[in-house]
């Protein structure tokens, strides 16, 4: 199920978790590069996520175990502080939201 709603202006079309679709990314991707909040984004072909929520930068990647990592990041190159594996994006995403609620 997708949800629509304003990123400057336009309409962007996201899943129930909170994963941009495919044909949106570069919308999202310029989203997340100009500052601003966002959902989750591939930046520059890499393999790891990134989102910001409340000013605040996140990246999550899959390990080789296949579990996910998520990171509290202060730029796209940072290595970040480890907040949690989970053993799915929508485990993760969940927590981000426990997370970002409390701050």
């Amino acid at each position: 199920m997708r949800k629509r709603f304003d990123i400057f202006g336009t309409l962007s079309d996201v899943t129930e978790d909170g994963w941009i679709e495919a044909e949106e990314e570069p919308e999202a991707r310029l989203c997340f590069l100009s500052g601003a909040d966002c959902s989750w984004t591939a930046i520059d072909g890499s393999a790891a996520f990134h989102c910001r929520r409340n000013g605040r930068t996140f990246r999550i990647v899959q390990g080789k175990d296949r579990r996910w990592s998520l990171f509290r990041v202060e730029t796209t190159e940072d290595q970040g502080e480890l907040l949690g594996l989970y053993q799915g994006r929508g485990d993760a995403n969940k927590a981000l939201q426990t997370i970002w609620l409390r701050k």
